[in-house]
């Protein structure tokens, strides 16, 4: 303790100030890599030099982005560094915590790293992938480099003893143990069965749905999304019930009705749901987490194939539920008029 009565920051960070997140999800690490790419200079020319992008580079990063999306595909972080010339190098980024790699995930980063130096986006590239150490990354293309959580962690230790360099490091340390979770909080089975749940879409339908899993419900009762889901669009899998409903907030039915009356698409039935309308696919088996791990690859999967066709159908016809939920929104605004 000095002069003043308070604690030396050499005393603080004795302090307990670990990380106390009791369970991760990649995109936690997405944004943790984020920031710190782009705020952190040694750290961002050790992680860069580590990734395989070009000495002359500088650091920080001059932009970072986490979940940038395009026609191949998602990349978890994308970070652009700048130099003293005119060239400018991206790091494309692939977090892992324990989800395997979908079909072809890697082959696609090289190609959308390809794609933005054609399109001048970026003169060279360097693809990672950013996960712990006990994850398997053997096999990895040549010129793509796996960097562990442990050795980043490791290196923030390097560099000094603040807390905030204490508590991020811990944090990657606690995320390289997989997910801990409290057991008085969930059955480690219904854990079990959502992750497994997860792994299945991941690897069936590829970046095509969102996950950023932080419960572990009882229910079957899903909200399945994909990128670039407006508000006023909403799926609702209803597993126990055996259907997917697409749902337009605030559309009148006979509304909707009208607009998909010369549309193409899967086999449905219009609907009413409160303040909303929708377009259900119906007849599905329905199934519980109850009903065990079995049913996964049949029933889930059949709900997920449900929601893929539903929101597939949204996005081919675009524009016009756009119009649709822009038109009902303007008739539900203060002073419309009747």
């Amino acid at each position: 303790m000095n002069q003043s009565g308070r604690k030396s920051g050499k005393e603080t960070t004795k302090m307990k100030n670990s990380c106390d997140i009791s369970w991760f999800i990649e995109r936690d690490i997405d944004i943790w890599l984020s920031e710190e790419l782009r705020v952190n200079p040694a750290f961002a020319r050790w992680f860069a030099a580590r990734a395989g992008l070009p000495e002359q580079a500088l650091f920080p990063a001059t932009r970072t982005q986490p979940s940038v999306v395009d026609e191949t595909g998602e990349t978890d972080v994308e970070a652009i560094f700048g130099s003293q010339g005119n060239a400018t190098f991206a790091l494309l980024v692939e977090n892992k915590i324990t989800a395997g790699f979908q079909r072809d995930q890697i082959a696609r980063y090289i190609r959308r790293g390809e794609i933005g130096v054609e399109r001048g986006k970026w003169t060279e590239f360097a693809v990672t992938v950013f996960a712990p150490r006990q994850y398997a990354t053997t096999g990895l293309p040549e010129n793509v480099r796996a960097i562990s959580f442990e050795d980043a962690a490791e290196f923030l230790r390097t560099k000094g003893g603040d807390l905030r360099t204490v508590y991020r490091a811990d944090f990657l340390e606690r995320a390289a143990r997989g997910k801990i979770f409290a057991v008085e909080d969930y059955d480690p089975f219904r854990i079990e069965w959502w992750n497994a749940v997860d792994d299945m879409v991941r690897r069936e339908f590829g970046d095509f749905f969102l996950i950023a899993r932080r419960d572990f419900p009882k229910s079957t009762y899903i909200n399945p999304k994909c990128p670039g889901m407006p508000s006023y669009l909403r799926v609702d899998l209803k597993g126990h019930l055996g259907h997917v409903d697409l749902s337009f907030r605030n559309v009148p039915l006979d509304a909707l009705a009208s607009a998909v009356a010369d549309t193409e698409g899967p086999e449905f039935k219009l609907i009413e749901n409160s303040k909303s309308s929708a377009v259900r696919i119906a007849g599905l088996q329905p199934f519980l987490v109850g009903d065990g791990l079995g049913i996964i690859e049949s029933r889930v999967r059949s709900a997920y194939e449900a929601a893929f066709k539903l929101l597939g159908f949204w996005k081919a016809n675009r524009d016009i539920f756009d119009r649709l939920a822009s038109e009902a929104n303007r008739v539900l605004a203060p002073g419309a008029s009747q």
